[in-house]
């Protein structure tokens, strides 16, 4: 059987069905590295304006300590840009595992791309509001959770 007579037939393998709050996961992540990446600039932005460190003081002054705010900052993005990528990996091939190609566009639309009910309605088109494509995604959740 094809990929196209096994996605027609409905017989495409299925992936773990992700909630609401799975859904989010990935723009909250994503919202969470420009908020680091805000930071890790005001912090290198910090660390250069001052002058150097006298050598032989103990502790190493302001400076260092922007250095060691600097290293952790770096350290929570690089771990929040893989947990991104993981997530995103995630969704597609959940999106990719449904059979409805205009659910499929209504989750990428609002998930991956990060458009809001009102730009993802338009996207679709035919007379779609943001109310109707979010109810739409909301039913085949509760279907797919079991909880209709």
């Amino acid at each position: 059987m094809t990929e196209e007579q096994s996605y027609k037939s409905g017989t495409r393998k299925r992936v773990d069905v992700l909630t609401v709050k799975e859904l989010y996961k990935l723009r909250g992540l994503r919202d969470k590295i420009r908020d680091l990446e805000e930071r890790i600039e005001v912090i290198r932005s910090k660390a250069e304006k001052m002058t150097s460190v006298i050598t032989g003081l103990p502790g190493g002054g302001e400076k260092a300590d922007y250095k060691i705010k600097l290293l952790e900052l770096c350290a929570d993005y690089e771990s929040a840009v893989k947990e991104s990528i993981f997530e995103e990996q995630r969704l597609l091939k959940y999106i990719e595992s449904i059979n409805d190609i205009q659910l499929q566009n209504i989750i990428r639309l609002r998930f991956i791309d990060s458009l809001t009910w009102n730009e993802v309605a338009d996207k679709i088109g035919g007379n779609n509001t943001d109310y109707t494509v979010k109810k739409r995604l909301s039913r085949h959740l509760r279907r797919e959770n079991g909880r209709d």
